[in-house]
């Protein structure tokens, strides 16, 4: 347990025994520690690791990428990859990109050919106002171009 939810544990049982002191009624007290006890449940919450949700193992790799939307603007999108998977690919670029939105990804290898395959954006998390992660979903494995 880290030493921030265990500070949070004492504060509240020091919380408890003054709730306990007060003279008011009973149904106030209850009430009360109902509340002390749902902060102790959601800092337990917090502090639990989400189960890993990835099907495809991910490559750690920084190529440059390219983001096109597949309806709408045939707009470049400059990226860096950050990690691959047959099915999947999270990048970083300076635009941010909508969740929902349907791209292709094309990523230069090493080899001169390209990784190419398309998806559909699943999560966009913005660093800053010029940086932004994004997670394409691809509908297909990727495949050499």
């Amino acid at each position: 347990m880290s030493p921030r939810f265990l500070g949070s544990i004492c504060k509240n049982r020091q919380d408890d025994e003054t709730l306990m002191s007060r003279s008011e009624d009973a149904p106030s007290r209850i009430n009360e520690l109902a509340k002390v006890s749902n902060a102790v449940c959601t800092s337990e919450k917090q502090q639990m690791p989400e189960p890993d949700r990835r099907r495809d193992r991910r490559f750690v790799m920084s190529h440059p990428a390219t983001l096109r939307f597949r309806k709408g603007a045939s707009t470049d999108i400059a990226a860096v990859t950050i990690n691959v998977s047959t099915r999947g690919v999270y990048l970083q670029a300076e635009m941010q990109i909508l969740e929902g939105s349907e791209v292709e990804v094309r990523i230069a290898v090493p080899t001169r050919a390209q990784l190419v395959g398309s998806g559909v954006v699943v999560r966009t998390t913005e660093r800053d106002r010029r940086t932004f992660f994004i997670a394409v979903r691809c509908d297909t494995p990727l495949d050499l171009a």
